[in-house]
């Protein structure tokens, strides 16, 4: 008697045939992940059993076969629409003080090394903003006189040198210096200073103004102290 060579791919149709026309399901589990069928010794025909005959075969074969290669990625979706802002919330920190979303600068945040050069000038303080008691980082740029005699609606300027380490833009007051005598200007009287550049040097150039309608006399000769903010 000739044998038939059985032809697995064969096999598991016709198991597949056999179970669907006999209202009968694989023989296989979830945890085993197999098919199983028998074969009988005699014609080799295939049949559905939990139990195969004597001296019948079983069969058993895989549900599923090893996993294939990783197919090509599909295209880039759309962009999904943007979510609402978020709200920020909780206790500041750092150079701020407070809570969001409404921190305030915390105190002593700023400091004269964390502003750049000529980053503040007189456009930036409010009057009488500044004084030279409020102000530890003021340096003495220079010093000198404008004179004594004021006349009425005119004003009186000199140039007094070089400003050493300021740049336009500064910020810079004017002081009577009280160790020569002279403590205040009379009232309509007012003295002040900017700075200039003359050859790539910054230079002082300080005014004293007579706003009033009558001569003004200062006694003794005011010496002015110019002070720059670096």
């Amino acid at each position: 008697m000739r044998r038939l060579k059985i032809n697995p791919a064969l096999v598991v149709s016709v198991i597949a045939l056999v179970a669907a026309a006999s209202g009968v399901t694989y023989a296989a589990t979830r945890t085993t992940a197999t098919i199983t069928a028998c074969v009988h010794h005699r014609g080799g025909g295939l049949y559905l059993a939990h139990h195969c005959a004597r001296r019948d075969h079983r069969l058993t074969w895989n549900v599923q076969g090893p996993t294939g290669a990783r197919g090509p990625g599909g295209k880039t979706g759309a962009t999904g629409k943007t979510g609402p802002s978020g709200t920020t919330s909780g206790k500041a920190g750092g150079a701020l003080n407070g809570s969001y979303p409404n921190p305030g600068l915390a105190d002593g945040a700023v400091t004269s090394s964390k502003l750049a050069g000529a980053a503040v000038g007189s456009s930036n303080i409010a009057p009488g903003g500044l004084s030279l008691a409020s102000v530890s980082a003021w340096s003495k740029l220079n010093t000198g006189n404008v004179g004594s005699e004021f006349k009425a609606h005119e004003c009186s300027s000199a140039n007094f040198g070089t400003a050493p380490g300021a740049h336009l833009g500064d910020v810079v007051i004017v002081q009577l210096s009280q160790a020569f005598g002279a403590s205040s200007l009379p009232p309509g009287v007012v003295a002040s200073a900017t700075l200039t550049e003359n050859g790539g040097l910054v230079q002082i150039e300080g005014t004293i103004c007579n706003l009033t309608g009558s001569d003004a006399t200062v006694t003794p000769t005011p010496v002015l102290s110019f002070y720059g903010l670096r």
